[in-house]
């Protein structure tokens, strides 16, 4: 009768030793087991864990919830780097009506002005919290001095929605010098180069393929010279 009570009793220790958290299991503990001669039982009274120096287990501590962001100003195109801290979501109002819910947004106004943009911080733990800033967008100015000299040139559209093409027409340029127009994306990679001439009315640059995003053009001469250098967007 004791042989079947104590194996009774360590299958009913067994089981509870299973039931443990996984932490638990990889510690000794004692369960208090009682028996009598007529009816075997388990009373676990408790459990007593060896090993008390490892550290308990706890969820990291989050800090403090922090709207901000920094913003570059191309024309009427505002490109927007979010440096939240803590956040799980976003909520853009960019001043004119419009609102966007990513996290680094680019946003084209339709008019030049001043706005005030706001972004708002969320998560599930400190609520929501917002950080707001003053932007000006204007007009792209097509007049730049090359080689002493000031000019007009125009470059349309731009911004650019993804599959137009995009018309470059620079004048007076000097009939005996020999042009190339160039295009880099913002990592520095050459996306096109087109021959261009005091002859020209002007050049198309094909972009129904490329990436939205912000590039940057240049006129060089023969000798490599960079008479113009301006920034291009195409919207996403």
């Amino acid at each position: 009768m004791i042989r079947l009570i104590t194996t009774t009793c360590l299958a009913l220790w067994l089981f509870c030793a299973a039931s443990l958290p996984i932490k638990a299991q990889f510690h000794s503990f004692i369960p208090t087991c009682s028996f009598s001669t007529e009816t075997p039982s388990l009373d676990v009274v408790g459990l007593t864990l060896i090993g008390d120096d490892l550290p308990p287990i706890t969820e990291a501590a989050e800090g403090p919830l922090e709207a901000n962001y920094n913003f570059e100003v191309f024309c009427l195109t505002a490109l927007f780097t979010n440096t939240s801290d803590e956040a799980l979501s976003f909520r853009w109002g960019f001043g004119d009506g419009d609102t966007a819910y990513v996290t680094h947004p680019t946003h084209v106004y339709e008019y030049p002005g001043t706005y005030i943009t706001t972004l708002e911080a969320i998560n599930g733990v400190n609520g929501l919290v917002s950080f707001s800033d003053t932007i000006v967008v204007d007009y792209c100015s097509d007049i730049t001095s090359i080689v002493g000299q000031t000019f007009n040139y125009a470059v349309y559209p731009n911004p650019a929605t993804k599959g137009q093409s995009i018309n470059f027409e620079f004048n007076q340029l000097n009939a005996n010098h020999q042009y190339q127009l160039l295009v880099y994306n913002m990592l520095g990679q050459q996306m096109q180069m087109l021959p261009y001439s005091a002859n020209d009315a002007s050049k198309r640059l094909e972009v129904s393929t490329w990436p939205g995003g912000l590039y940057v053009y240049q006129l060089v001469d023969e000798t490599g010279k960079v008479l113009v250098e301006n920034k291009l967007m195409i919207g996403y």
